[in-house]
């Protein structure tokens, strides 16, 4: 020990954090580095807004911050705060897709179907949905028959809704024309049959009134 590490005498004062530093210095910068990722975490958890529910946008047309916060603050008026923890919160959440999947970058394509894929994975109900990824929801068959609900709707197509036939898209100007709402079965859902999920998904079927007739 006293070889490797330094007489007793060595390791007192300047020589023994010397002697630390030279045989710890790779552990020291590893704690301190553990600590510093350990801090963000916790402070992220901690400040980490709290959603009542998310409605999802997937799509090959950016929307703009302003039209995101329209659309939020226009939702937040059709419920009332979900886990009594706050005011009313209802988050845009998205995935944009390239115009051209073949031809646009591979990272952005991986980024956007990554982030629709966890959504798929949570208890988010309520899409609004361009053509293409409207193809590619009902072709895993997870659409709710939106005329069953809503049957004084005149819908080309039972499970989809255009956005601008909706009472979220009135008074929103420039919103991509192709856009619709589409619902995720309750039963399409991980876990549908928990008191959990069944209570969240309700609850996003009352913001979905909202969205399509008003508050």
């Amino acid at each position: 020990m006293a070889e490797k590490y330094g007489t007793k005498d060595q390791l007192k004062g300047k020589k023994g954090w010397e002697n630390f530093w030279y045989y710890y210095k790779w552990h020291v910068v590893a704690g301190v580095f553990v600590a510093i990722l350990a801090a963000i975490l916790i402070r992220d958890l901690v400040t980490q807004e709290v959603y009542d529910a998310t409605v999802f946008l997937s799509c090959d047309t950016y929307v703009t911050d302003e039209q995101a916060e329209q659309l939020c603050a226009k939702m937040e008026t059709y419920v009332e705060d979900y886990d009594g923890k706050q005011e009313t919160n209802i988050e845009l959440g998205q995935a944009i897709f390239p115009e051209n999947l073949e031809t646009g970058d591979p990272n952005v394509v991986m980024a956007a179907s990554t982030r629709l894929s966890a959504t798929l994975l949570g208890d988010t109900a309520i899409f609004i949905l361009d053509d293409a990824q409207y193809e590619k929801l009902k072709g895993e068959d997870l659409l709710m028959d939106l005329s069953e609900r809503y049957p004084e709707l005149q819908l080309e197509q039972s499970d989809r809704l255009p956005l601008a036939q909706t009472d979220l898209a009135q008074g929103i100007e420039n919103l991509p024309e192709d856009l619709t709402v589409c619902v995720r079965r309750r039963d399409a859902m991980q876990k549908s049959d928990t008191e959990k999920v069944s209570a969240h998904y309700d609850y996003q079927m009352k913001l979905l009134d909202g969205i399509v007739h008003g508050a």
